[in-house]
């Protein structure tokens, strides 16, 4: 129903949330106008680099996907769940990590909006948060529900 949607937003926000993160790894000293957005995961991260972590890949997939009421507008929202890589040279080590981000997609203004972020491991409760924050109206699990596709 939802799902050509909810892969072209994933896609979309993926893209940035990399770009964002490999540019921290890649110039942690840099202005980071682009982790703004990011900021709880860009701290975590640079934190992980002063210790010797690199990161590798990210990956992603759908958590939920539907619209939220922002300024008085209706707009798409998408939860995502990231699974992002690591690799220690000097522990010779790789492990990975599992974030939880919610975000508001502004087309109008090509924006992403209200972004956060928690580790999978706290819980969903931030992301729930979130949600009830911004009045978020779900296209993906309902729909899974009604159809069995859980």
């Amino acid at each position: 129903m939802n799902g050509p949607a909810a892969t072209a937003r994933l896609a979309k926000f993926t893209d940035n949330l990399k770009a964002a993160l490999f540019q921290l790894e890649n110039k942690p000293d840099a202005p980071q106008r682009s982790l703004e957005l990011y900021n709880g995961v860009a701290t975590w991260l640079d934190a992980q680099i002063k210790d010797g972590w690199e990161l590798v890949s990210v990956d992603t997939v759908v958590g939920d996907f539907g619209s939220v009421i922002w300024k008085e507008r209706k707009l798409d929202a998408l939860v995502t769940k990231a699974s992002l890589k690591l690799k220690s040279r000097e522990r010779g080590e790789y492990r990975t990590e599992c974030l939880l981000f919610g975000i508001v997609l502004d087309d109008e203004f090509d924006m992403l909006r209200d972004a956060i972020d928690a580790p999978c491991a706290e819980d969903t409760t931030k992301v729930s948060d979130w949600k009830i924050g911004h009045s978020f109206d779900s296209r993906w699990l309902v729909a899974s529900v009604v159809s069995g596709k859980e």
